[in-house]
């Protein structure tokens, strides 16, 4: 009888501090969301008061906001095809991307299979800029909430939750999320998912369970195949420094879980990554510098505590000035977890010091250090594990137990030690742990001050911080019996310091980082924005279903893709490159083999092209005199608007027709071979494409094979009126 009131009791007292578990959780979560929201507001005031949305004017327009709004209607057709066609075969060929091409392919870099940009196909064009700024606040605020999942459940010991807000208020808001991601959204994809690859992989190695990393690895890579390579990476190295003997036995498992989620993410990886193999970008090989210039060196010193607009290389430090103060601290404990920390810091430094490792993780294709997400997090965590360690020491959250439950929680502390642990196991070197911090610290200063650190503003704004949080580390035993007031000091310390590094990079008087992007639309106008380009100069002259294709002069970038029609121009990181093969095989500069422009202006290309439109932005005679010869002038146009009783020309236009545009296919009654094609030089291989089709040597077999004649004499003159050339001589003469 007594053993059973006794287990009851026990039962009851259980399920209290569970419930009082659940109570601490839940209020954690509230306040990381008030926490966020106050720092939020503090970065969007200053482009509501500069009347700016959040659309990048370069590539978030160009590019980002375009790609969502066509992969909206795109899910919305496709859903609409399988409700009245049924068919479940999508389109995935879309004439509207440059030339035309593959949809999953060049999108996926955009964020194809990222659930956020899925739910875009409930939003309607006309209010697709406001999904597009809440997809970047609910990354943000899902980046820090899952960090908080990830120190929550990754320790051994539950950390307190002060220290835990400041990490996820110093993850969340650097460099990452508030500069490069508001300029290129889907680059908060990586800080969204690393905390839960990272968490995947822990439960994995400690507990067997692989199916949160499975579904990780899974969004990963249906999200954006780039990243995910980085944080293969980054989750090689996680189980390089967390690495125990004891978790041998689930190796496999890992490999297993992913495995699978590879597997189930092949519909898209595969394409994609035949795609990327050929793209421009990787294809132009490997080369990076030994160092970085010293001037990069000592832009990282400022950039480590304040936004910096454009920093090199995409280097996203711009972390709060509390990290300045809190991780030389880091290299004065010894306890396991801040040993993890340590060397993670120092991988860091690392790879931040030599350009090859920013290449590696860029595939080789070019040197950029996007990378730093992965030491954003690295940082935020130090930050919180040395916070907990000093302030706190081996105290729980809850210091108000009763006898049994003290008793109960040594026997729990005493089990944890028997098991692989990522926690805290002290080691005391108090001179080590006073003196090696304040040497860190103070090389830290002296070397901004002699790189001229000092002369910028939000510098010493920052600077001032980072000395307070360091007073207030070094004073820690002061605080020995209010370890709450020095964390909520610090907490403070973080919030003041996002708030000032957002009014020196927003404010106009300083960075004025808000007027880079574009203006406000008027709620519910924003697919009129959309619209109102070249192609309102010719839309309604030709009858739907039609093909054919524009180019002109100062043509607005992916202008053409959500009305389908195709064009001379393209711009998205993901491209084939054969485009841009061909315009290089004829001399037609570019302003890169994936962002390609026009064909130069040049009549015979844009006949080859089947160009039958072409417009100018600017009505003057300059312009005037890069019209291809042969297109015939058919005046202003453009989309109207109404100016009271009358109705007024918005953005004009002046369009020229092609009168003899090729269709969509045409033949060759000759070939010539593409060894000859090579020999010639460029402005004989631009008027030998007008004579015979240009035939690879696989395809000149089967040529050969089917008596279709080869074009002859491509050098010389005839009276069938064969391609020649002349050489006319010129002299240069230069003058001051």
């Amino acid at each position: 009888m007594q053993k059973n009131e006794f287990l009851a009791g026990n039962e009851k007292e259980e399920g209290s501090r569970s419930r009082c578990l659940v109570q601490r959780r839940n209020l954690l979560y509230l306040f990381y969301t008030m926490l966020f929201g106050l720092c939020l507001f503090g970065v969007l005031i200053y482009f509501r008061m500069a009347d700016r949305s959040l659309i990048y004017r370069g590539d978030g327009w160009r590019q980002h906001v375009k790609a969502m709004t066509y992969l909206s209607k795109w899910l919305r057709g496709y859903g609409y095809q399988m409700v009245h066609s049924h068919s479940f075969r999508p389109p995935l060929f879309a004439f509207g991307i440059g030339y035309g091409q593959d949809v999953l392919t060049t999108l996926h870099y955009y964020g194809f299979g990222d659930p956020l940009v899925l739910l875009s196909a409930l939003v309607p064009s006309s209010r697709m800029d406001l999904w597009y700024a809440s997809v970047m606040g609910i990354r943000a605020y899902l980046a820090g909430l899952f960090f908080l999942f990830f120190l929550q459940k990754v320790t051994d010991r539950k950390l307190h939750s002060l220290p835990t807000l400041t990490g996820a208020l110093i993850y969340v808001f650097s460099s990452q999320c508030f500069y490069i991601a508001m300029l290129h959204p889907f680059f908060m994809i990586p800080s969204v998912l690393l905390p839960l690859l990272l968490l995947g992989i822990h439960r994995q190695m400690r507990e067997g369970r692989g199916g949160l990393l499975c579904a990780t690895v899974f969004l990963a890579l249906v999200s954006n195949f780039y990243f995910a390579f980085m944080l293969a990476i980054c989750a090689a190295l996680y189980l390089f420094l967390t690495w125990k003997k004891e978790s041998l036995k689930n190796l496999p498992g890992l490999f297993l879980a992913g495995g699978k989620g590879i597997a189930l993410s092949s519909f898209i990886l595969l394409p994609v990554l035949l795609q990327f193999f050929r793209q421009p970008r990787v294809m132009q090989g490997m080369m990076f510098d030994a160092l970085y210039p010293p001037s990069s060196y000592a832009e990282y010193l400022s950039d480590f505590i304040t936004w910096k607009n454009h920093p090199v290389e995409d280097t996203m430090l711009g972390y709060a000035a509390v990290c300045a103060g809190l991780l030389p601290f880091v290299f004065g404990r010894e306890s396991r977890a801040l040993r993890v920390a340590k060397r993670a810091l120092l991988l860091c430094l690392l790879f931040l010091l030599f350009p090859f490792f920013g290449t590696a993780f860029n595939a080789f294709a070019y040197t950029t250090n996007r990378w730093t997400f992965a030491a954003g997090m690295v940082v935020a965590a130090s930050c919180a594990l040395v916070m907990n360690e000093r302030l706190y020491g081996d105290r729980p959250q809850s210091e108000e137990l009763t006898g049994g439950e003290a008793l109960e929680r040594n026997s729990l502390q005493g089990a944890l030690e028997k098991k692989p642990s990522f926690g805290v196991s002290l080691t005391k070197r108090p001179l080590v742990g006073k003196i090696l911090p304040a040497m860190i610290f103070v090389l830290y200063l002296a070397a901004c001050f002699f790189t001229g650190q000092f002369q910028n503003p939000a510098f010493v704004f920052s600077a001032f911080l980072a000395l307070l949080t360091f007073v207030v580390f070094q004073l820690s035993p002061v605080f020995s019996r209010r370890s709450s007031v020095a964390a909520a000091l610090l907490l403070l310390c973080t919030v003041v310091s996002i708030l000032g590094n957002s009014y020196f990079a927003n404010v106009p008087a300083r960075g004025n980082f808000p007027s880079e992007f574009m203006e406000r639309v008027p709620a519910g106008h924003f697919e009129e924005v959309l619209k109102d380009t070249e192609l309102s100069a010719f839309r309604d002259l030709e009858g739907e279903g039609a093909f054919y294709r524009y180019s002109g002069r100062n043509l607005l970038w992916n202008a053409a893709i959500l009305d389908g029609i195709s064009s001379t121009q393209s711009m998205f990181s993901l491209s084939d490159a054969e485009v841009g093969n061909y315009l290089q095989s004829v001399g037609i500069p570019e302003q890169a083999a994936y962002a390609y422009f026009g064909v130069d202006d040049r009549m015979i290309a844009s006949a080859l092209a089947g160009v039958k439109y072409f417009t100018l932005a600017y009505d003057n005679d300059f312009e005037k005199q890069y019209v291809p010869y042969g297109f015939e002038d058919m005046g202003l146009r453009g989309s109207t608007t109404r100016q009271g009783q009358e109705t007024a020309m918005k953005n004009p236009y002046h369009l020229y027709a092609n009168p003899y545009a090729l269709p969509f296919g045409y033949t060759y009654g000759s070939w010539i071979p593409e060894q000859t094609f090579r020999k010639l030089s460029l402005t004989m291989r631009q008027e030998a494409m007008l004579y015979g089709a240009v035939v690879d040597p696989d395809g000149q077999k089967i040529l050969q094979k089917s008596g279709i004649r080869e074009q002859p004499a491509l050098e010389t003159t005839d009276e069938n009126g064969s391609l020649h050339q002349k050489e006319i001589p010129f002299q240069m003469t230069t003058s001051d």
